[in-house]
């Protein structure tokens, strides 16, 4: 890297900075062990973070001496917070399209309940 990879706006249009990258050295010895020719160990950027927030409860009711009503609900991504997927395009000559973000990882709010009579 030549830069600082997450300056400028950071958008799901161009997560990374297209200025920061530039392709590495020649390998120069036969057997190189060390990564620095190729610009280093792997995962030097991360993506955009996850946070999601799920909530689910349950209440159960006795009817009688031996049956029971069981009530259940159940919320996934309650915040309704969007998880943008990693960067698709890595290609940082072609500026345009280098880090674009197309796709979710998540899914917006569901909710869903349920009712369950035991015999």
């Amino acid at each position: 890297m030549v830069g600082d990879p997450y300056e400028g706006a950071g958008s799901v249009n161009q997560f990374y900075n297209p200025k920061a990258f530039a392709n590495p050295a020649a390998v120069a010895t036969i057997g190189q062990q060390d990564f620095s020719p190729l610009g280093g160990q792997r995962s030097q950027v991360i993506g955009p973070g996850m946070s999601q927030l799920d909530m689910g409860f349950s209440k159960q009711i006795r009817v009688g001496a031996r049956r029971q009503v069981e009530f259940r609900a159940e919320a996934f991504n309650v915040t309704n917070t969007p998880a943008f997927n990693q960067p698709g395009s890595l290609n940082f000559l072609d500026a345009a399209n280098f880090a674009s973000i197309s796709s979710m990882r998540n899914s917006p709010r569901q909710m869903q309940m349920g009712i369950k009579l035991y015999w």
